[in-house]
């Protein structure tokens, strides 16, 4: 049950992203997914100490991410007021979830790699590896940060631009190429 106020605004959906619309993200990308691969991996989180070195540390905030992911709830209304078309949660991975807006907007949504290099730059590299980074920005869930469409003069400060809209088949790609991961389905487990 989600309980507020619009106040006086109208809901920003997940079908109301048109051609031309940039695509952003406020929050992180991947990093409690990337906590998820540690834990799965038998990692334990590391102690750390005012000489813990760039990958301990990279390793800790992951796993602290995945127990207690941080959501960019604040961000919302902030879009709203600032024009977003469309808006969702990021809880079952970027490639899945916007996939459900570019159904829903009936628009192809295109995300351009170095963007997505940048979000997956940091802990997530530090940790995992460039390869396994990228593939935790692209699907990682339960991450709970924001991802919108807006006009491109309309995206508000502290969002980061991941991408655009387009007109055709509905479809999440990067750099023009359908990513072979997608997230989370609820539905095959």
């Amino acid at each position: 049950t989600a309980l507020g106020d619009l106040e006086g605004r109208p809901p920003v959906t997940r079908g109301g992203a048109r051609p031309g619309d940039v695509v952003a993200v406020a929050g992180s990308l991947g990093w409690s997914g990337g906590g998820l691969v540690l834990y799965l991996a038998g990692r334990t989180p590391p102690q750390l100490h005012r000489d813990s070195d760039e990958a301990d540390k990279a390793v800790a905030t992951l796993m602290w991410s995945h127990r207690q992911p941080t959501a960019a709830w604040s961000s919302g209304p902030v879009a709203a007021q600032a024009g977003a078309t469309a808006m969702l949660d990021v809880s079952d991975g970027l490639v899945r979830d916007l996939g459900r807006v570019a159904r829903a907007s009936g628009v192809r949504v295109e995300l351009d790699g170095q963007a997505l290099r940048v979000q997956a730059d940091g802990p997530l590299t530090r940790a995992l590896g460039a390869d396994e980074a990228l593939v935790q920005v692209l699907s990682g869930g339960e991450e709970h940060s924001l991802v919108a469409t807006f006009a491109p003069a309309d995206v508000p400060a502290g969002w980061q631009v991941l991408g655009s809209c387009a007109a055709g088949e509905p479809a999440v790609l990067v750099d023009g190429t359908a990513p072979e991961v997608i997230g989370w389905d609820h539905f095959r487990g």
